[in-house]
């Protein structure tokens, strides 16, 4: 939020600007400022306003002066006048003679007349100037990569915060938890980064280092992983998600060039597998999660138990229970997690790709197994509000 000392600062800047290109003593870099000034999304109407009442204002005082320098002048053809028509005057007329007179001056226009002048030549003078700076400008410096289409929640690059229109040049951006980011070429190829998560946009693709992106290829778009590649063709809707090194890959429209030969729509593939690439949403639990054959599996479960309602995970290595009372997960018949009371609803998170898989609940990572489980059964019992999500292969874009 903008504090009143940097509203004051703004336009005090922006008026010391518009004054210098008032009386045209603006440098290049100057120029350009201005132009950033008037063209940014958030302050540009307000930014415009100070410009215009600053333009306004030395147009103002330029008429003015204007008016003081004819007012002078008449005064002294006044005192002429009154020179010739006193006794002096007299005398030398009855001797034949007349002191000289200043010449004729021509009558000015009028105050407001001559104002909208001014106005409409600062206007015209200021919208050349500014596409000339605009044109330099795009011809001195590299366009961007990519654009910003959209952002929800906190979107960095180093220490800016990206927002809307923003140019991308090629520096990693990386999205907190929570936030989205949807950026855009210049040949309409479209993706969205879904944190927490980092890429590294480039012309005509991107780099993945964390997290999951959606991709939607106009043309072709090249996607480079920690531990492989995958090329995009025209028409290609297609995602990769990056955990700990290791990424998955889905096809939802299109063919997919991918390590490992084409992925076809339809179909994921992770650690050298092709397996369905789907989503299923559940209010109540499967008996066995179908996780047989598959690469890489998400699950996002968010449970709130009624009375003695309780839902129960069990794999080789553990099992974690949520009832009424308490969140648990235990291995070995040794609780991991001790009870929480009361679990309102509690959010469980399982993810497994190559490098294992791990729970996490209420977005806390609570434990983290190197192997994949053969099998996980589930049991629900009593009245339990469940909303749970499954995914083979990385998350599928928001339906």
């Amino acid at each position: 939020m903008t504090t009143p000392d940097e509203i004051l600062l703004r336009e005090a800047r922006i008026s010391e600007l518009a004054t210098g290109f008032a009386l045209n003593e603006l440098t290049d870099d100057e120029l350009r400022e201005l132009h950033r000034a008037l063209v940014d999304p958030t302050h540009g109407q307000a930014v415009a306003r100070t410009a215009w009442r600053t333009l306004q204002t030395v147009t103002d005082l330029r008429a003015e002066r204007s008016s003081v320098m004819q007012d002078m002048i008449r005064s002294r053809i006044a005192d002429e006048a009154g020179k010739n028509s006193g006794i002096t005057g007299r005398f030398l007329r009855h001797l034949g003679l007349r002191r000289p007179g200043l010449p004729p001056v021509a009558a000015s226009a009028p105050l407001a007349a001559r104002r909208w002048a001014w106005l409409l030549g600062g206007a015209l003078a200021l919208l050349l100037l500014i596409t000339l700076a605009v044109i330099g400008w795009q011809l001195t410096v590299t366009p961007p990569v990519a654009r910003v289409v959209s952002v929800v929640g906190r979107v960095t690059v180093g220490a800016t915060t990206l927002g809307p229109s923003d140019p991308l040049d090629g520096r990693p951006i990386s999205a907190a938890s929570g936030a989205a980011l949807i950026l855009r070429w210049t040949d309409g190829s479209q993706a969205e980064l879904i944190g927490p998560g980092t890429l590294i946009p480039a012309r005509g693709g991107l780099a993945l280092l964390g997290g999951v992106v959606h991709v939607t290829a106009a043309s072709t778009v090249a996607v480079g992983l920690p531990d492989g590649q995958a090329r995009a063709a025209t028409g290609t809707v297609f995602s990769a998600e990056v955990r700990d090194g290791h990424s998955s890959l889905g096809c939802q429209k299109g063919v997919l060039d991918a390590d490992g030969g084409p992925l076809s729509a339809g179909f994921a593939r992770s650690a050298g597998l092709t397996y369905p690439w789907i989503t299923a949403d559940w209010s109540r639990l499967p008996t066995l999660l179908p996780i047989a054959g598959l690469g890489a599996w998400h699950l996002r479960l968010e449970a709130a138990p009624l009375g003695d309602g309780r839902v129960l995970f069990t794999w080789d290595d553990g099992s974690l229970s949520c009832d009424a009372q308490s969140v648990k997960i235990q291995q070995h018949g040794t609780p991991v997690v001790r009870a929480v009371h009361p679990p309102v609803a509690a959010l469980i998170d399982m993810h497994a790709d190559p490098s294992g898989w791990s729970i996490r609940l209420n977005d806390e990572e609570v434990l983290r197994l190197p192997n994949l489980p053969t099998g996980i059964s589930t049991m629900t019992t009593g009245q339990v509000r469940l909303k749970a999500r499954f995914s083979s292969g990385p998350a599928h874009p928001a339906q």
